[in-house]
């Protein structure tokens, strides 16, 4: 007898089916085990209602909560439908809300204000914040960090 796991979930005022039974992985998203493979919980839920998924389309979620199983809420798009939805709902994680940023934005403003004032080097500034020259020639000619301005919240920005 096989016993088949059931997915609980509690719907909440979007609609959503946010998924209480099973574990998230470091990105906040439910996964289960089926017949030897590892999925993704919407995903597979994704397939079991509409069934294969193309190798070069992803399983976008329209209501942007990654604990959602409503088959309601998935929708297949490609790689880039997906990065734009990123950008247009602003969920992203730049600047000092990335989980790997070293600096946050008044750290970037005293970069820029340190290579305009005193003509520091991008190896000398990389060296006083800990990151890569790289990293402050793309901040200083705001490849990066472009979110940042001149100002902090009205505050002066002390070097």
């Amino acid at each position: 007898m096989i016993k088949k796991k059931i997915f609980e979930y509690k719907v909440n005022r979007n609609g959503c089916h946010v998924c209480i039974s099973h574990n998230v992985d470091r990105y906040g998203y439910p996964r289960c085990k089926r017949n030897g493979t590892n999925w993704l919980l919407y995903r597979y839920i994704y397939f079991l209602n509409y069934g294969d998924i193309p190798k070069d389309k992803v399983v976008r979620h329209i209501c942007d909560n990654r604990l959602c199983i409503n088959p309601k809420h998935l929708i297949l798009g490609t790689h880039q439908d997906n990065m734009e939805d990123c950008k247009e709902r602003e969920r992203h994680c730049k600047g000092e809300k990335h989980l790997c940023s070293k600096l946050n934005n008044e750290k970037v403003l005293k970069i820029r204000k340190l290579y305009k004032d005193k003509k520091l080097s991008y190896i000398r500034l990389g060296k006083l914040f800990n990151v890569t020259k790289t990293t402050i020639y793309n901040i200083v000619n705001r490849n990066n960090w472009k979110h940042v301005g001149e100002e902090l919240d009205g505050r002066k920005i002390e070097v």
